[in-house]
């Protein structure tokens, strides 16, 4: 994912579901009514988002998804306040009924609440693109370099959970 970039993440298939990373079924299904995501790298904890619990945003309505549009961008103090988050206005694709934008810039919410600011391992690659056409050292990320950006955990009608994603923006340069 580049600087500044967006990547949705999901159970589904990338090209069925609007998604560009499937991480399979061994996460289970996110909950309609609350729920909490956590990413890690290793121990460390990256971001993390309760939502429907009053303490963060609230839990998205049916096939729409709730997204974080701080007018600066997302960061990671900015996604703990409900009031930087608000239910999407713009369908997945032209005609869907579905409301997000998963692997896009979210839309600023009216009225948001505040954002609070602007290694290796594995048998990984050393470098990874750095979203110029060039390449960079891979690194783990710290603390508040991926924010969890959007949620979109109820789909309409039946449950669907090969179709619910997450969004990922990553606010590391």
């Amino acid at each position: 994912i580049p600087a500044r970039g967006y990547l949705a993440l999901g159970d589904g298939m990338p090209g069925v579901a609007p998604i560009g990373f499937s991480y399979g079924s061994a996460l289970g299904t996110l909950g309609n009514e609350s729920g909490t995501i956590v990413l890690r790298c290793g121990e460390t904890v990256i971001d993390q988002l309760a939502y429907g619990t009053g303490a963060g945003p609230p839990a998205p309505g049916p096939g729409v998804s709730q997204q974080l549009g701080l007018p600066g961008g997302p960061d990671a103090a900015g996604n703990d306040q409900p009031g930087g988050w608000c239910e999407s206005k713009t369908p997945v694709a032209a005609g869907s009924m579905v409301l997000g934008t998963p692997g896009a810039a979210n839309e600023v919410c009216l009225g948001g609440g505040g954002g609070m600011g602007g290694g290796g391992g594995g048998g990984a690659p050393a470098q990874c693109p750095d979203g110029s056409g060039g390449m960079r050292p891979r690194r783990a990320p710290a603390p508040g370099d991926l924010v969890i950006s959007e949620i979109f955990s109820n789909t309409p009608g039946a449950e669907v959970p090969e179709r619910e994603w997450i969004e990922v923006y990553v606010a590391a340069s």
